[in-house]
This record gives C-alpha cells, structure tokens and sequence, in this order.
C-alpha cells in the first residue's frame, strides 16, 4: 500500500515537473490566452469577403489583421514574435525568430511601394513600421541582446531566415538603410554572411545563400560572390525543363514549384536580373503551366508544406511584373485563392493555421512550427510590392483558365496532366504513370498527440504516402474536415 501512494506522489511529481518545463518554458498557455478572443478573426472574415468592398479596402483589411498579430506576439526584444500553435523539431525560440523574418518581408513591402509606414491596428494603437523592422534587425543580429538570433550553422534553419532577413534589408534599401550607423550596418551584414560557407540542404536552401549574397553586395557590403556562384550551379542542375526544377536530385516535383523556387528566382531577378537571366529565360512556360493549376474553389494540393498554401498563386501575381499575363487575371489568381482560404478558416488569431484549411496537424511537417506557415504570406509580400495605382490592383479582375472552359493540360516537366471543369471549378491534378492508388490521410494518433503535448515536440503521422503517391489529386475533395 505504501509502495502504491509513492508511485502514485512520484507519478504526479514527474508530471508536475514535465507540465512546469512545458509550459514554464514558452509561455504557451499565456500565449494562447492573449490570442483567445477571435473577434477580430471573424471582423476580418466579414470584411474580406464582403462583395461590396473594394480590393484596396479588403487586402489593406487583410495586411493590418496580420500586422496585429504580429504585434501582439512581439516580444521585449523586439526581434521575435511568439504565436500560438504546434512546434517544430528546431524548437520554440527558432518558432519565434520565424515569427518575425516570414513577417518583415510583407512589412517591408508594403513601405516599399509607397504605402504608409504609420498604421492603425486592432487595438487602436499607432505603429510605425520601420521603426519596428528597425528595432528588430538590430536585436535579432545582436549577440549582447536577449533577442538575438543565434549565430548560424551547418544546415541551420536560421540560414532561411537569413534571406527573409535579406529581402527586407533590400526592399528598404532606400528607407531603413540610410538611417544606419556603420556600427549597425556591419552588425546586421555581419550576421548575414554567418550563411558563407555552410552546408544547406541539396535542394532549394542552394537559393537562400544567393540571395542574401546579392543582397549584400547591392548594399555595398562584403558578400561571398564564390560562394553564391557555387550554391547557384548546384540549384541549376535541378531544372527538368520549362522552368520546372525538382527540389533537389532525390525530391520531387510538387507547390515548392511556385512558393519556393519560383518565388527566390523572381526575387534574384529582381535584385539581379544579369545574374538570375539563366533561369529567368523559363519564366514564361512555367507561368504558362501555372495558370491551369489556380481556381476559386481549392487547390489540387500535393507535396510537403501544404500549410503554404496561400502563396500558391506567387507565379501568377509575379507574372503581372513580366507582363506574362494580364494584370487582372493575375490579382484574380491572388483573390481566389485568398477568398477561398479566408472562407474556410486559414487564418486565425492574426496567423495561419497549421493546415490546409484549418488547424490540421496530420498534414503538419514535423519541421513547421507555430509561425512556419507565414510563408504563406509570400503571395502577398509580391502583391504589396505593386503601388496602389499599379495595373495590378486597378485594372478589372479577369478569369483564371478555369473560370472560362474545361482543359486538360499535359506538364511532362512535372509528370502532370491537369483536368479543369469549368462547370463546377474542379481542378483535378493527375500524376502520370502512378498506380491508381488512394493511399489514406492517417490521423495523428492519441499517443502521438499526448507525446506532442507533453514534451513540446512533434510526434506527427507519416503521411509522405498520401502527398505524393496518390494517382489524382483533386481541388473539390479539399482537407477541410476535422480529424476523426
């Protein structure tokens, strides 16, 4: 009987020590209760989808909605921005950096194209938003400040974040730059070249050290032009034609096509258009894909990542740019897509959900965590970076392939043919050559759940199966359904 009530004390000190260390750590449940009201979930909703407003009211609606989120987890330091969700393998200070680097790039944008620096949020507070991109590159890049970022490694998370870092840096070259010491400026390109010379992942992390070394040489500052060479001709031998790159020799083809590598080659187009003319040269086939895979009822989605799913569109916005496809078609791919999230509850408390609809963990990739899934924002960081009175945002809406006939559109790059029914808006992804084999979505189990709650790190399905085995994949039979 003794021996019952000490296992039984011994048990309950264990799970005291584990539920302090969960929580006592990062703040999670304090996190989650300043994110408890939704209102302005459900204001932002009303507004966004709201057929009688105009797009320049509803997409400035949508930025300060993200905007206040983002304030509302912004720490002391002002580096980093804790939202609430489920974690990463990298862990929750990594989270936390994400929180700010996939955020600034839409900030930075939208001072860039001549928006106002001075916002209103949700609460009724006035926030200058260089100020606070200022204030956060300087701690983030600070060994002495509590908020700094960490020194970057060999295969290191931070070497992504370094060409979010970057982009910001070069959209405010001309109002956040000049307002720098040399003490600062060496500080923060001090940081940024921590990317030289480190391993990354043999896929589309070859981009991120290209970027941030174009980046710093258009700044003026030291910068790895071997190396960045080097990263480069590793990228290039991905290409499987018209513009269609695996991502890396052993991956796949699958939305890394558009939210990553066709997002990072329009973005060294933009700093470089000399240095990125190799690839930029397949700009106008791979849009031309593109266009059929866009519609207003879903995504065929498939692939890693899929909590990205909101810059699915990022080739068709850029497109306007090269004047690829009209300007109106190109903000409709924008809308359809974010109507069509928004609807079916993508964002909440001022982030993304962890899903392809709503919060999904099944999906989740054991390295996204609490602020990964901004990388969603990507399709609008590219929107932000037309002005107000460009063609993009003026000229009337026009219709996605979709939106005008049935298709089937055959991509060998990809291994793709893509059905369209114009009738219903289905778009029906077929991967060629595949068994025709459903393989199932498998839920997360209570173990893995329990485990993942308890110790504060992911214990997710192995879903590789259902993303990327499949024989269809089909926009109208969308991963909107809650778990079982």
């Amino acid at each position: 009987m003794a021996w019952g009530v000490i296992g039984i004390l011994m048990a309950t000190a264990a799970t005291g020590l584990l539920l302090s260390a969960r929580w006592g750590t990062n703040n999670y449940w304090l996190l989650e209760a300043r994110f408890s009201n939704n209102d302005n979930d459900s204001i932002l909703r009303q507004h966004f989808l709201a057929e009688d407003s105009s797009d320049a009211a509803r997409y400035q609606d949508l930025f300060l909605y993200f905007v206040s989120g983002f304030i509302a987890g912004l720490d002391d330091t002002g580096a980093r921005v804790r939202h609430p969700g489920a974690p990463s393998i990298a862990g929750r200070e990594m989270d936390s950096v994400e929180g700010f680097t996939r955020t600034a790039p839409m900030l930075a944008a939208w001072i860039a194209s001549g928006r106002p620096a001075e916002v209103r949020i949700a609460d009724g507070r006035s926030i200058n938003l260089l100020d606070t991109l200022r204030r956060g590159l300087l701690a983030g890049t600070d060994p002495s400040n509590p908020g700094y970022w960490g020194a970057i490694g060999n295969a290191d998370q931070r070497t992504c974040e370094a060409a979010d870092v970057a982009r910001t840096l070069w959209l405010l070259r001309d109002r956040l730059w000049p307002t720098l010491n040399d003490n600062e400026r060496n500080q923060i390109a001090g940081w940024l070249n921590q990317t030289n010379g480190k391993t990354v992942a043999d896929n589309n992390w070859h981009l991120f050290p290209v970027i941030v070394s174009l980046v710093l040489k258009d700044l003026g500052q030291p910068y790895d032009a071997e190396g960045s060479l080097w990263h480069w001709h590793q990228f290039l031998r991905f290409h499987r034609g018209g513009g269609w790159y695996v991502d890396g020799e052993r991956g796949h083809i699958d939305y890394y096509a558009a939210w990553g590598i066709f997002y990072d080659l329009d973005w060294i187009d933009r700093i470089d258009p000399a240095f990125a003319a190799d690839a930029a040269r397949f700009f106008a086939p791979f849009i031309a894909d593109w266009s059929y895979v866009i519609g207003p009822n879903g995504i065929p989605i498939m692939g890693r990542s899929q909590c990205y799913r909101l810059a699915a569109p990022v080739p068709l916005i850029a497109a306007a740019r090269h004047a690829l496809i009209p300007a109106g078609q190109s903000r409709r791919a924008l809308d359809a897509t974010w109507r069509y999230f928004v609807a079916n509850g993508a964002l909440e408390r001022g982030s993304v959900t962890q899903g392809y609809c709503h919060e999904d963990l099944r999906l989740l990739d054991n390295y996204s965590g609490s602020s990964s899934c901004l990388w969603s924002l990507r399709s609008l960081i590219v929107a932000f970076l037309y002005p107000p009175d460009s063609p993009f945002w003026t000229e009337p809406a026009q219709p996605l392939p979709i939106e005008q006939s049935d298709y089937t559109h055959t991509i060998p790059p990809a291994g793709w043919v893509l059905h369209g029914e114009h009738a219903n808006g289905r778009i029906v992804l077929e991967q060629i050559g595949r068994p025709d084999i459903a393989h199932p979505l498998i839920d997360q189990s209570l173990h893995q759940r329990l485990s993942e709650w308890i110790w504060d790190y992911p214990r997710r399905p192995d879903n590789d199966a259902f993303k990327y085995e499949n024989l269809f994949y089909s926009s109208t039979v969308p991963l909107c359904t809650p778990p079982s």
